[in-house]
C-alpha cells in the first residue's frame, strides 16, 4: 500500500482493531489503514474519518484498489493504458512515463472555463484520469470499475432545546480542531480574518492549547499604512481590528 493521508480517528480504529497502546505508537496512519483494509477490505472505507488518497495491491486477488476521501482534500490520478495502468497523486507524476503523452482535454478546460461543474472522472489532461472524491476505482485482469462508496446519512436531527443545537456544533468543532492539532507542540499558526468561521476556529485551537501551555498565533492580512483604494460594495477592506476583537475575546 503506498497513501497519502490523515487519520482523524486514529484512536478509534485502533480500538476496533484490538491493538495495543505499545504497538499502536509504532505505527504511522498508513500501517494503521493498511491493518484495517486487510480485515475489513473496503468496508473500511466506512470507518475513516480524514483526508486520505491511497493505492492497495492485493497479491491473491490480483486486484489494484485506489480510493479518495469524500471531499477530495488529497489527489489521486491515473492512467489506463492499452498494456498497463498507472497511478500518481498529480497528473505530472504519470507524464514521467514517456508512454503517457502530454496534452490537454480541450473539452475540460472549456467545461471549466464556463463555470460548469467539474463531475466524472475527467482531469485537465487528455488520458489522465482523477479518482472522483468518495469514489473507489478498481482495476483487475477483466477491466477498471468505479464505484461511488460514500453516501451520506441525512437524517434529520430534532431537539427540544435550542442550546441542545449550540452544544452539538460545539462538540463537532471541538472534535474536528482538536484533530488537526494532533501533534502540534508549543506554538501553532493560523489565519484569522474578521468572519465566522476563521474566527470559531481560530478561537477554539486557542481554547484547547490553553490548558497543555500551547499558543496559537494568528496571522491577518491588511492594507498597508495609508491607503486609501476604493472598496468594493459589501466588502471589508481592513479586516485588522475584526480579527483583533476576536482575538482579544479568546
Amino acid at each position: 500500500m503506498v497513501g497519502d493521508l490523515r487519520l482523524d480517528n486514529r484512536e478509534d480504529l485502533i480500538v476496533e482493531l484490538g491493538l495495543s497502546a505499545t504497538t499502536a505508537r509504532s505505527l504511522c496512519d498508513a500501517e494503521i489503514l493498511l491493518i484495517g483494509f486487510e480485515r475489513w477490505r473496503e468496508k473500511v472505507l466506512g470507518r475513516l474519518v480524514g483526508d486520505f488518497a491511497f493505492a492497495v495491491w492485493d497479491s491473491h486477488e490480483q486486484k489494484l484498489t485506489l480510493a479518495r476521501d469524500f471531499l477530495g482534500k488529497r489527489p489521486l490520478h491515473y492512467h489506463c493504458g492499452k498494456d498497463f495502468f498507472a497511478f500518481a497523486s498529480m497528473p505530472k507524476g504519470l507524464h514521467a512515463l514517456p508512454e503517457i503523452p502530454v496534452g490537454p482535454d480541450e473539452e475540460m478546460m472549456a467545461e471549466f472555463l464556463t463555470l460548469l461543474p467539474q463531475t466524472g472522472p475527467r482531469s485537465f489532461f487528455k488520458d489522465v484520469c482523477r479518482v472522483e472524491p468518495g469514489h473507489t476505482v478498481s482495476v483487475t485482469r477483466d477491466g477498471v470499475v468505479v464505484r461511488r462508496y460514500w453516501e451520506p446519512d441525512r437524517k434529520t436531527l430534532i431537539y427540544p432545546n435550542p442550546q441542545d443545537y449550540v452544544e452539538g456544533v460545539r462538540h463537532y468543532l471541538d472534535l474536528a480542531t482538536r484533530s488537526m492539532l494532533r501533534g502540534a507542540k508549543g506554538r501553532v499558526a493560523a489565519q484569522l480574518s474578521g468572519g465566522y468561521d476563521s474566527a470559531a476556529v481560530a478561537a477554539t485551537a486557542a481554547r484547547l492549547l490553553a490548558p497543555e501551555g500551547g499558543r496559537l498565533v494568528a496571522f491577518t492580512a491588511v492594507p498597508r499604512e495609508g491607503f486609501d483604494g476604493a472598496v468594493p460594495k459589501g466588502r471589508i477592506a481592513d479586516e485588522g481590528p475584526l480579527a483583533a476583537a476576536t482575538w482579544n475575546m479568546s
